[in-house]
């Protein structure tokens, strides 16, 4: 629906019903994507908040360095969760490592 409104008024509208044809063949986007399940764990968090990601098979680490905002969301829960019951999106990480086998 579109709807007009005149200029300097809020009581002058007109409503428009429209709708919109994509002529062409349907095209279904998991025929042309291919996903590989890949698992992967946290390590413990140590007292400097480091940590490690550990995956199940080998993958790209500098594609997931320079990517890793678009691949995952990380938040951290507050430590006075009870008082506050909200979870915090991540300021910052920063990649310190990639290892030889993933």
């Amino acid at each position: 629906m579109i709807v007009l409104r005149e200029k300097h008024s809020q009581i002058m509208k007109n409503q428009y019903f429209c709708s919109v044809r994509i002529r062409g063949k349907l095209v279904e986007p998991e025929d042309f994507l291919v996903y590989t399940d890949i698992r992967f764990k946290l390590a413990p968090v140590l007292k400097d908040s480091s940590s490690a990601l550990i995956f199940e098979r080998p993958v790209n680490l500098t594609f997931i360095k320079d990517n890793f905002d678009a691949i995952f969301d990380v938040y951290v829960k507050n430590n006075t969760f009870r008082i506050h019951n909200t979870t915090t999106p991540l300021d910052d990480i920063e990649v310190t490592h990639l290892s030889e086998d993933n």
